[in-house]
């Protein structure tokens, strides 16, 4: 968790996040956010045997595991992961 900011308190705030310093020194009641820091690596391994070759003439297990691997891919990449 990385220090992020200090904002006014809003009602509906939660009371643990309060900087009691800062609130004793400004008269006013202050929040301090923090930001999480994600190091998250997604990683996709494809066991791509003969055994994947299987399928119809439109389609093989093969088509159908790439079609997976990109859309599982472009959700961790819009979510911050390393691809």
């Amino acid at each position: 968790m990385e220090f992020e900011n200090l904002r006014e308190y809003f009602p509906g705030d939660s009371v643990r996040k309060i900087d009691w310093k800062t609130t004793a020194k400004q008269h006013k009641v202050f929040i301090k956010n923090f930001r999480e820091e994600r190091d998250v690596n997604a990683l996709f391994i494809f066991d791509i045997s003969e055994s994947f070759s299987f399928g119809s003439r439109e389609k093989t297990k093969l088509d159908t595991c790439k079609e997976v691997f990109y859309m599982l891919a472009s959700a961790a990449s819009s979510n911050g992961f390393r691809i």
